[in-house]
């Protein structure tokens, strides 16, 4: 997966306000599976894990560190 990413924050911590610029570039390894059974003849049910492990560097001198996403979708699906 390819991204440029940017995003400001704007956020309230410990009474600091942090309006940081995060930037993310380059090509995103990922993995992920999926499953699907049907429910009869127009119902399904689908189930799919996405992995993709994030480099983070906290700070010019911070070394970087894995702040991984992980994430499960279900789905139920009706074909006419």
């Amino acid at each position: 997966m390819r991204a440029e990413l940017q995003a400001q924050v704007d956020a309230l911590t410990f009474d600091v306000r942090d309006r940081s610029r995060l930037v993310a570039d380059g090509t995103l390894q990922y993995g992920a599976i999926g499953v699907r059974r049907g429910l009869g003849y127009h119902w399904s049910l689908g189930a799919e894990v996405l992995y993709v492990p994030l480099y983070v560097r906290r700070g010019d001198a911070a070394a970087r560190t894995n702040d991984a996403l992980t994430s499960l979708r279900l789905q139920l699906r009706y074909v006419p």
